[in-house]
């Protein structure tokens, strides 16, 4: 466990031996396409991008006032101004248990109609939505939350 800089646990752990209950995938790698993103609430970007490079974990170009984006070689921690109503936080008295609290998204390599017209081929509920940010797909998980799909940045190098 290690205290992150609004005085969170974050726990790291190895690569799980014991799935608990949780289905594996039998050596299938997940499509190429789809990069996870965590998606932490931040009020202090300069304080959890120096934890975070602490980790290895490096800052894309084009940081913005609401989004920055710090990619590992599996996968994304968007640091994100909150939006009302965000909770970056689970405070607890005790601190083992203050959790962060990120929200789950993806970035694509693919044509973001392709990914709508695919999801909504497998029964789920998407649509393409654009905003003065840019374009990105919507769809609702299993759980009936709201996943946001961004295009992937360009290749730097």
């Amino acid at each position: 466990m290690v205290t992150g800089p609004a005085g969170e646990a974050i726990w790291i752990n190895e690569e799980q031996q014991d799935l608990y209950g949780y289905e594996g995938t039998d050596g299938q790698r997940p499509d190429p396409r789809l990069i996870v993103t965590a998606i932490r609430p931040s009020t202090d970007f300069s304080a959890d991008r120096a934890f975070l490079e602490k980790f290895g974990v490096t800052a894309d170009p084009g940081a913005s006032e609401w989004w920055i984006g710090m990619r590992s070689g599996v996968g994304v921690v968007g640091i994100h101004r909150p939006h009302e109503g965000w909770q970056a936080v689970l405070e607890d008295e005790d601190p083992r248990y203050r959790y962060a609290l990120v929200r789950l998204g993806f970035e694509t390599a693919e044509l973001l109609e392709e990914l709508r017209d695919r999801l909504v081929t497998g029964s789920y509920e998407a649509r393409l939505v654009v905003e003065d940010v840019g374009p990105k797909v919507h769809v609702l998980d299993p759980d009936g939350q709201e996943i946001e799909i961004h295009p992937a940045p360009p290749a730097v190098g």
